[in-house]
């Protein structure tokens, strides 16, 4: 078979042409490996900021800004907030943090995905509405929500009516709530993840929502002087306890997995449920008790141990770590402990004779 030279040196040089006239066309195409710029002209680095805010952003590219990106950081968490269109304005909240700074990051994209160097300030944030009534940042407008969210809850029996303008408030580490009359806790209460302490004192609550029992980061609960005729089981899931006062309710009985909050893993110290209707109580499992009240119920038998932190503290009548008094404790052997440690007229039981 005879090979023509003449045609394969033909296609070779069409190959070779081609190849160029495509690098040469390459060679017209604009590169695009220019980032675009972003400065961030409000807020100002260090400025103090309140309660609500907008980011502004001045962001350029030859071939266009797809979309502008920032990140606020309070060292707890962070979050992210877009926009795509100009002018590049961002608002955002402050109404949820607690902390004394922020620092706010942000970046352009172009069409081709590069991106601008972070540009970063920090800020002051003073979001106290009324920084002498007690309490922090959020914590206000959260009491006047809660407040329509109970009455919305009486009229409607739906709580997630208002909630939704509450529910970001995720950083609150404390609600104190005294004499307002909120007969309902709402279920979504557990959004609140952060909570340390939560009191309900003085007001009209008949039960607690089960949510309760995810908030994992509770130290002190206080539901003093309210309608309740239990406690919940779940309390005794709640590890990190330190204060317990359920006093001045109806409470005739104590679940048997209280006694799981005697754990030595657990923290709690002061257990007060005077002013209730028990009729009986084993506290030996609570040997880090410091403080125990118990005064004014129908207590008609005890357990406690003499191992119990309540013995290793000196008596003070005005003061005492383990009250007793008012109770129908009159029997012999109705109070129980492991030890001769006893003394009635200290743990405050009256005069039987």
């Amino acid at each position: 078979m005879r090979i023509n030279s003449s045609n394969i040196n033909l296609s070779l040089r069409n190959l070779i042409l081609i190849s160029f006239l495509l690098y040469s066309c390459s060679l017209f195409e604009p590169a695009d490996n220019i980032n675009p710029t972003c400065i961030i002209n409000h807020p100002e680095n260090l400025m103090q900021l309140s309660i609500r805010d907008t980011i502004k952003i001045t962001s350029i590219d030859e071939y266009g800004i797809s979309k502008v990106k920032c990140s606020v950081d309070d060292n707890i968490t962070s979050y992210i907030i877009e926009d795509t269109e100009k002018p590049y304005h961002l608002p955002f909240s402050f109404l949820e943090n607690h902390n004394d700074t922020l620092t706010i990051s942000c970046q352009s994209f172009d069409y081709n995905n590069n991106k601008s160097k972070s540009y970063s300030i920090s800020v002051r944030i003073n979001n106290d509405i009324n920084p002498f009534n007690g309490y922090h940042d959020g914590d206000e407008l959260f009491k006047n929500e809660i407040i329509e969210l109970n009455q919305i809850m009486n009229n409607f029996l739906d709580e997630n009516i208002s909630w939704n303008y509450i529910d970001n408030l995720n950083r609150i580490t404390k609600l104190k709530y005294r004499n307002i009359n909120i007969d309902t806790i709402p279920v979504s209460i557990e959004n609140l993840s952060h909570l340390s302490q939560l009191e309900f004192i003085n007001n009209n609550l008949s039960n607690l929502p089960n949510s309760i029992k995810n908030l994992m980061n509770l130290e002190i609960i206080r539901f003093q002087n309210n309608n309740l005729y239990e406690i919940p089981d779940y309390i005794s899931t709640l590890k990190n306890l330190e204060i317990i006062d359920f006093s001045d309710n109806y409470i005739n009985v104590i679940p048997d997995v209280f006694t799981d909050l005697g754990c030595e893993d657990c923290r709690l110290k002061i257990l007060k449920l005077q002013n209730n209707q028990l009729k009986f109580i084993d506290v030996t499992a609570f040997n880090f008790l410091e403080i125990l009240w118990l005064a004014n119920n129908k207590l008609e038998n005890i357990n406690i141990t003499c191992q119990s932190n309540v013995w290793l503290q000196e008596y003070n009548q005005l003061s005492p770590v383990l009250t007793l008094s008012q109770n129908n404790l009159c029997e012999e052997g109705s109070i129980n402990s492991d030890d001769d440690c006893v003394d009635n007229w200290e743990i405050g039981v009256q005069n039987c004779n």
